[in-house]
């Protein structure tokens, strides 16, 4: 795993933790109080995307996610052709989800965008925009974190250091990434490190 980074994001950090309230009603002062606990997870999902490709990986990473990742609810985004062998895999604490919830709106599309000499590279690109709808559906008081279905994780990780959120860093610099970034948002590489990484909250 890369080098962690401790870096404050508006976006994912709207909200650092999840606040469980206990409500204490005091008879003394006839007052409510309400009384802040710890969270009883560090993300509310987990989300990976996958096919049948990588199920050998998939396998060893489902069987593990849960020892080193604390969250509330761990998810894995599939094709339809192959529901059914990742039902026989999967841990019966992962959710299995469809993926056609999520591509349905944009497959059609995304295909008109590709042409002989770069379709390969349409699978890829249908599991970034299947992450980011994914996403999507968080609440605002939500945190939820990306796992990249063929890394195992094989010891607990931090994710929050000081009430912010730990993101991994790495010297890996993909030139296509940053034209690709450059071309959808107009945003230039700024930093001398990137943040492709297995995992991002």
């Amino acid at each position: 795993m890369s080098t962690e980074a401790h870096l404050s994001s508006p976006v994912c950090c709207k909200t650092l933790y999840k606040l469980n309230y206990t409500m204490a009603t005091s008879m003394k002062n006839d007052k409510t109080h309400i009384e802040n606990t710890q969270p009883l997870f560090e993300f509310d999902r987990v989300i990976s995307v996958c096919s049948a490709k990588d199920l050998p990986a998939w396998k060893v990473t489902a069987s593990h996610l849960k020892n080193f990742i604390n969250a509330a609810e761990f998810v894995v985004i599939v094709p339809e052709t192959d529901l059914e062998q990742f039902q026989f895999v999967t841990p019966n604490y992962i959710k299995i989800i469809n993926e056609n919830i999520y591509t349905n709106q944009i497959h059609k599309l995304l295909e008109s965008k590709f042409n002989e000499q770069n379709r390969g590279r349409y699978g890829w690109y249908l599991q970034q925009f299947i992450k980011l709808i994914a996403l999507s559906e968080a609440k605002s008081y939500e945190t939820y974190l990306i796992w990249d279905a063929d890394t195992v994780p094989l010891k607990s990780l931090v994710f929050y250091s000081s009430n912010k959120l730990s993101y991994y860093k790495a010297t890996e610099h993909h030139q296509p990434y940053f034209e690709t970034i450059a071309r959808l948002l107009g945003l230039g590489k700024i930093v001398s490190h990137s943040f492709i990484a297995q995992c991002f909250p």
